[in-house]
């Protein structure tokens, strides 16, 4: 689209302006601004004059001519003299756009000669051809510009609404370009960090359903618990009374759900009532040690059910298939800001080509399981709190040993 520029000879008609030597600006307005006028139309810039005869006209009339030929630019030329030295002498133009004056030039033109004021004159006309070509070129330069910044902030508008979706025009190889590479790749960045996140939440809602479904409903066993252990107890039978007491204890924390925080205190006690009942069964076929390096720990926060899952596969993977008594021992330590529990087996360890797959089934655990809820479980259970940072580490030697650590943050 060309610009439209409006060109005005000073003074006309009855009004000479300045006289210099014989000469009426007038006279030399009206001949620069058709002289410049026509170098303009050559550049392809739409032109048109408040004058083009020898005519009067007030300013507020040229201003009006202008407005509403609704020209980008208006252009006034002016030659000035004055009596006194060195006042008011000099091409003087003013260009205009729709906010204000933008430029203001005057060059003294006192004391040339006739044969020489043709050579400024051609100097002048050129000097202003230059100059508003060049702020044509500057505006059209600053659209340039400012085209892909709208474009680059529009998309980050969309992107703030939620829609990551590339947008290919905002890259370049221009400063602007490579800012647009950045905000695309933010914007895939961003919706891959989501879509983990989405993925994460149903991984830990299938994960809990999947805990639940693995639950005994507890209700109607605690009644028929509550009479078998009276019924022991009437008949003076310790060891059944012992057993449907810890059984009675399992059953009531499981009902609570299997993601609740509790105190390491209260964990352990759950996994006693789970060993009390093993070694009935398996008729003193393990021991369990446990050391926590600092009574408050006691205190510390663990996702129920950590602790009993690592023990039971040491029960049946490691201590029974032995074929005789062995050793389970639990700590609980601090590492900085991390709580560290380590379940080691002296059972028949695990061969090292499972070892590499061993926490990625998370299916449930079939079989004589009393939760239901395996290693791989449990591993993801802490990460789904925590974070992929923490979790479980197995270490193994076949023949000799296993051992599990478990790390989580601190929290009381």
């Amino acid at each position: 689209m060309a610009y439209s520029i409006m060109l005005d000879a000073g003074h006309g008609g009855q009004d000479p302006g300045a006289v210099y030597k014989g000469r009426q600006e007038k006279n030399d307005n009206l001949k620069l601004a058709l002289a410049v006028g026509e170098i303009l139309k050559n550049k392809g810039i739409d032109i048109s004059y408040t004058r083009t005869g020898d005519v009067y006209q007030t300013p507020f009339e040229k201003a009006q001519l202008a407005n509403q030929a609704g020209v980008d630019y208006f252009i006034s030329f002016h030659r000035n003299s004055s009596p006194k030295e060195n006042q008011y002498n000099g091409a003087e133009v003013l260009i205009y756009d729709k906010s204000g004056i933008m430029v203001y030039e005057t060059m003294p033109l006192d004391e040339l000669s006739n044969d020489r004021m043709m050579i400024v004159q051609t100097v002048v006309i050129m000097f202003l051809a230059c100059l508003i070509f060049g702020l044509l070129l500057s505006a059209r330069i600053t659209k340039q510009i400012k085209k892909p910044i709208d474009r680059l902030t529009a998309h980050i508008e969309t992107i703030a609404a939620g829609n990551f979706i590339r947008d290919d025009s905002i890259e370049g190889e221009d400063e602007i370009g490579r800012v647009g590479c950045v905000v695309n790749d933010m914007a895939l960045r961003i919706k891959e960090l989501m879509d983990q996140q989405l993925k994460a939440e149903k991984e830990k809602g299938d994960l809990e359903l999947k805990m639940l479904q693995a639950q005994i409903n507890p209700h109607f066993l605690y009644n028929t618990l509550d009479s078998i252990r009276w019924i022991a107890v009437i008949q003076k039978n310790s060891g059944i009374v012992k057993m449907v007491t810890a059984l009675s204890g399992l059953l009531k924390n499981m009902a609570k759900g299997f993601n609740e925080k509790v105190t390491l205190k209260k964990e352990l006690e759950f996994l006693n009532d789970y060993v009390t009942i093993e070694k009935v069964k398996y008729v003193e076929l393990f021991d369990l040690e446990i050391q926590v390096d600092d009574p408050g720990l006691y205190e510390a926060k663990v996702i129920k059910l950590t602790l009993q899952p690592l023990v039971e596969n040491a029960i049946f993977n490691g201590i029974e298939p032995k074929g005789r008594h062995g050793i389970i021992k639990i700590r609980a330590s601090r590492q900085e800001d991390m709580l560290v529990l380590t379940v080691r087996d002296n059972g028949v360890g695990i061969p090292k080509e499972r070892l590499k797959t061993l926490l990625e089934n998370t299916e449930k655990v079939k079989g004589n399981s009393m939760s239901g809820i395996g290693l791989p479980n449990v591993d993801r259970r802490i990460k789904l709190n925590y974070g992929e940072s923490y979790g479980l580490m197995i270490d193994s030697t076949e023949g000799k040993f296993t051992e599990i650590t478990v790390t989580m943050p601190l929290e009381f």
